[in-house]
């Protein structure tokens, strides 16, 4: 199974996976107008009744392997007493969205409220999980700045759009029109023979580029590129760079290779200047490039800004257009017109 993880600012760590899970929903998850896989909701049960009841070695046992190794077994009594002494038991869980394989729900407790979002994978184990406070319901502002694509050539867009089904950030207000692009082949795939090394992979080594004029506020270089399939939770965005454009608009490019970036802090750069190569490095478990825009320096109060993308190549549906006012979407391929 393979991931791919952008960077949140959480509680606990969420991971999204690429394959689907196909399920009818359950009548008590119906009952709230949002359609729930029953796989999904067995598992926020459970952690309901985990956090309830202090047990930590259910919730333990709950983990796939993968978040297992993030979350150890002595650390998981730590996580669940965090969350119940916060708020006291949850008395009321309630689906607020839900794609095929996870959700997200309003978890009301004693003392509060808590936002879960779930993610599980084939065999009904909790593949990502991330517990905040509840988000912000305000309106999802666009760029009001001209913006290139960040990339050169054709890209698919494996994450991207408005709705949790086709993009797992939007549950995060600092990066809730972020996007998850990487480079697929003629069958399909985003690597050219087994995917086992970084370099296989059609993205990794390739150029990504400014989105617009402005000054670097962040440059981070250094960190290692994973082996695909591994990850690196502890830095979590990897080598980054984060651009301001004004003082309401920044965008962000993560996940980048390693000795790579090309720019310094405080340095002015032009749309279409070289950032750096795209990577594997941070939380990532493939190569691909995460790119966002927010609307303020300090991310973990940011909101997550909507880019709009001048005159773009878009295939979509084996159809292709030119879109002259692009926003990202899960499964286009797009490229600069």
């Amino acid at each position: 199974m393979r991931y791919l993880l952008a960077f949140a600012a959480v509680i606990f760590l969420s991971l999204a996976p690429l394959l689907r899970l196909s399920a009818q929903t359950t009548p008590a998850a119906k009952k709230s107008g949002v359609e729930v896989p029953p796989a999904v909701d067995a598992a926020a049960r459970k952690v309901v009744g985990a956090i309830n009841t202090g047990k930590a070695d259910g919730f333990f046992a709950l983990l796939d392997a993968t978040m297992r190794g993030v979350l150890p077994a002595e650390k998981a009594p730590e996580f669940i007493k965090g969350i119940r002494e916060a708020k006291g038991k949850i008395t009321r869980a309630k689906p607020l969205q839900a794609g095929p394989q996870n959700a997200i729900y309003l978890l009301t407790a004693e003392r509060g409220e808590w936002q879960l979002s779930l993610t599980v994978d084939d065999a009904g184990l909790i593949a990502g999980l991330l517990i905040t406070e509840p988000k912000s319901s305000s309106t999802v502002a666009t760029s009001h700045i001209p913006l290139s694509l960040p990339f050169k050539g054709g890209w698919s867009v494996f994450w991207g759009g408005d709705n949790l089904k086709v993009n797992y950030h939007v549950d995060d207000n600092w990066q809730r029109r972020a996007a998850d692009l990487l480079i697929t082949g003629s069958n399909g795939k985003s690597f050219k023979t087994d995917g086992k090394l970084n370099h296989d992979y059609f993205c990794y080594g390739q150029e990504i580029i400014a989105v617009a004029d402005g000054k670097v506020v962040a440059a981070i270089d250094g960190v290692p590129d994973n082996l695909p399939g591994a990850m690196d939770p502890y830095i979590i965005i990897g080598n980054a760079v984060i651009i301001e454009h004004d003082p309401k608009l920044y965008s962000a490019y993560c996940h980048l290779q390693r000795g790579t970036v090309a720019v310094k802090l405080d340095q002015i750069v032009k749309k279409g200047d070289l950032l750096g190569l795209c990577g594997n490095s941070g939380n990532s478990s493939e190569p691909h490039l995460h790119f966002q825009l927010h609307d303020g320096p300090d991310i973990g109060s940011a909101l997550g800004v909507e880019p709009i993308f001048n005159n773009v190549s878009v295939t979509r549906g084996g159809k292709q257009q030119t879109i002259a006012k692009y926003r990202f979407l899960k499964g286009d391929v797009i490229s600069a017109k």
